[in-house]
């Protein structure tokens, strides 16, 4: 497992410890019925999304437990699944003007513009994901070969092509913008000391706050502009593998919900309505 899973397992599953710490360590008397107690109530707060998360993590908690004889039952098997939609929503991708205004609404200082513009072109044009931003190092972009090795989910390491725009952007930033002198090999870098690496959430900070004052509300933050950059695909010409290439998904499900983007594409799909049909 990924580090930061390991660290999100364990984040997740702190409250269930803490709640039942008054046991002194003897997990034996832990009930199924404590359990049900702490997901509802973590359900009446949650979103489905996340709280299937923690229940995953609450899971792999009380399998290991059990397979350490430190409850007296399988109480994992105890938790239900949780139902949560999937897939059902359109894509919110930004459009051209939306862009622009995003754009424009960076911050006028020059150094965190050059930063921050670089960032952004590669969510928006290259589909990148917060975290990947955060992970690229400077030994990942291939100036010559004009690819970028993304550092995705799972440590793989994938290519994408390094469009000259894009390149120019990230070439201005380092040249000036990029605190010089720093031992850090990742690329983006705190602009005040001590210039520490950016981190997922900093990254999607300045996503978040740019698309506040470009007066562009809605959900997703940076990964609006992941979607952004497969929608652009399809409205280019190019299909749902083309898209799917693009975001490095694993399988053809995980790129299928672009199919939905293109509704005046869809419509020539459908049938009219039959005159005088129940409904």
């Amino acid at each position: 497992m990924a580090p930061a899973t390991v660290g999100s397992y364990v984040a997740q599953v702190r409250p269930f410890l803490v709640a039942h710490e008054g046991n002194g360590g003897d997990w034996m008397s832990l009930t199924a019925r404590q359990v049900a107690v702490f997901v509802t109530g973590r359900a009446v707060r949650l979103r489905p999304r996340s709280l299937g998360v923690g229940v995953n993590a609450l899971r792999a908690l009380l399998r290991w437990m059990w397979l350490e004889a430190m409850i007296a039952a399988p109480l994992a098997d105890t938790i239900g699944s949780i139902a949560a939609p999937t897939g059902i929503g359109l894509p919110q991708a930004l459009t051209t003007g939306q862009v622009s205004d995003l754009l424009a609404a960076l911050g006028a200082d020059g150094a965190v513009r050059r930063r921050d513009e670089a960032m952004l072109a590669l969510m928006w044009r290259l589909g990148l994901c917060a975290g990947e931003v955060a992970s690229l190092r400077l030994e990942d972009i291939d100036w010559r070969g004009g690819v970028v090795v993304v550092r995705g989910k799972g440590d793989r390491l994938e290519q994408v092509p390094l469009p000259v725009d894009v390149g120019e952007l990230i070439v201005t930033y380092l040249q000036r913008g990029r605190p010089v002198g720093r031992a850090h090999r990742q690329v983006f870098l705190a602009l005040r000391a001590p210039y520490r690496p950016l981190g997922a959430g900093a990254v999607s900070s300045v996503v978040a706050r740019a698309l506040a004052r470009a007066g562009i509300s809605g959900p997703g933050a940076a990964h609006r502009l992941r979607h952004t950059a497969a929608c652009r695909v399809l409205a280019g010409g190019g299909g749902l593998v083309e898209a799917g290439q693009l975001l490095r998904h694993t399988s053809a499900a995980a790129t299928a919900v672009y199919a939905k983007s293109d509704l005046a594409a869809l419509a020539v799909l459908a049938r009219p309505w039959p005159v005088g049909a129940s409904r």
